[in-house]
């Protein structure tokens, strides 16, 4: 997502721009500007011979100074007389008039003559009331007819407001900066990020037809996949679920031997995977699939649109909180009365918890049969049981020995932890 910094600092300062508008009493033109990108812009002064007064008083502050150096003495204010008119102004010692007028009749001023249409009057009577005797008298005159008093505390004001207005201009321009320096550096990190996810990704999917080489390696032949599901095939049909109406979703589907298997029994089944060279397979063989990641999928699908889930060899692959939210996921999908069948190595099998179980490397973890079983009931399913597989699966233990063998009992007992069943399933139904 692309984050635009001028398009936050924009809203804050058309809201600073219509109060600095505000701030003016003489119906004159905003008192700061701002450029596209949100920063100041400098009001520019077209220079000429004369001026009407109200052209320069349209300006404040520091852009008031700084135009008045321009228009009546022709160059850039110096560093000290800005810092002293703007501590002037600021201050309300001194109006923009004062200002003006001091400018225009100094002897620099006098040298370039321009003339400011309306000045004279509103200066002599500002000079005046600086004067030490009769300032006071003036002042009093002003303030019979209240007119001085007035129209000092309206450019008292507006000094004040002003100058507010300008230090804030100056702190929002340099959170500005900062805020850009910043979404930058964000940007360009999530930049980064994205693109070695996507390079992560490309390397991932490179590696499928290699995932595929290596289950054929130590899966077993077909027939032998084909014998070790066919238990489910009883289960489902016991559960009423497998038709049109309440089909079967298979997650990690690999090259679809049990979707092949449903279809042979007369059943529907639906298959997700992430796999291309095993969904290019189940393609060819009409399967229907989905490709994509397990959980971003099922979260697409219906409620109560699947009669089971079925996950063989699936669980041992995700971490605990995917688990959690697949079961979740599972549950939603599922009709009443739909099942849950998940497969997985079984390590209470001694050779399977410290050998075979490895053999994957894409394997996380060894799921304890009751650690699947309660996490399945914990998640809204009932009737949940184990099944403890061994068909079709050899298991390469010794015989037991005699009773009459020393330490017999204690030999017994570390061979029948060989001979457990290498493969479990947790079996439940959605209430």
């Amino acid at each position: 997502m692309k984050l635009d910094a001028d398009s936050i600092m924009r809203e804050v300062r058309e809201g600073l721009q219509d109060r600095a508008a505000g701030a003016s009493r003489s119906g004159a033109a905003a008192l700061v500007r701002f450029d596209e990108g949100g920063r100041r812009a400098e009001r520019s002064l077209e220079l000429k011979e004369s001026y009407v007064l109200a052209e320069l008083l349209a300006f404040s502050d520091r852009t008031f100074v700084e135009n008045a150096y321009l228009a009546i003495l022709r160059r850039p204010a110096d560093e000290h007389g800005l810092g002293t008119r703007l501590a002037q102004l600021r201050a309300g010692a001194i109006s923009k008039v004062g200002v003006l007028g001091d400018l225009r009749w100094s002897a620099e001023g006098r040298s370039h003559g321009v003339h400011v249409d309306g000045l004279l009057v509103p200066f002599t009577l500002s000079k005046w009331r600086r004067r030490r005797l009769i300032g006071p008298v003036i002042g009093w005159l002003h303030g019979a007819f209240r007119l001085g008093s007035v129209q000092q505390r309206i450019d008292s004001v507006d000094a004040n407001r002003t100058r507010q207005v300008d230090e804030l201009d100056s702190i929002l321009s340099a959170a500005t900066s900062e805020l850009h320096g910043r979404i930058a550096r964000l940007e360009s990190t999530l930049g980064d990020g994205e693109r070695a996810k996507k390079r992560q990704h490309e390397f991932e999917r490179s590696l499928d037809p290699l995932y595929v080489e290596f289950e054929k390696a130590f899966r077993g032949p077909i027939e032998l996949i084909r014998e070790r599901a066919m238990p489910y095939i009883d289960i489902l049909k016991q559960a009423g679920v497998g038709g049109v109406q309440a089909p079967v979703l298979d997650l990690g589907c690999g090259g679809g031997d049990w979707l092949n298997l449903l279809s042979e029994h007369g059943m529907v089944g639906t298959g997700i995977d992430s796999n291309t060279t095993f969904l290019e397979r189940c393609r060819s063989r009409g399967l229907k699939v989905i490709e994509g990641d397990v959980l971003e999928e099922i979260r697409k699908l219906p409620d109560s649109s699947f009669g089971a889930v079925t996950g063989m060899h699936i669980a041992e692959h995700l971490p605990f909180t995917v688990l959690i939210e697949l079961l979740d996921e599972c549950a939603r999908i599922l009709i009443p009365g739909g099942v849950i069948a998940l497969e997985t190595p079984n390590p209470e099998n001694l050779q399977v918890a410290a050998l075979y179980f490895y053999n994957d490397p894409t394997h996380r973890n060894p799921l304890p049969p009751q650690t699947l079983e309660w996490l399945v009931g914990a998640r809204g399913f009932g009737d949940v049981e184990i099944k403890r597989w061994t068909i079709a699966r050899e298991l390469y233990a010794p015989e037991f020995v005699d009773a009459d063998v020393p330490g017999a009992i204690a030999i017994n007992f570390l061979l029948q932890q060989q001979r457990n069943a290498p493969d479990y399933a947790v079996i439940g139904r959605r209430a």
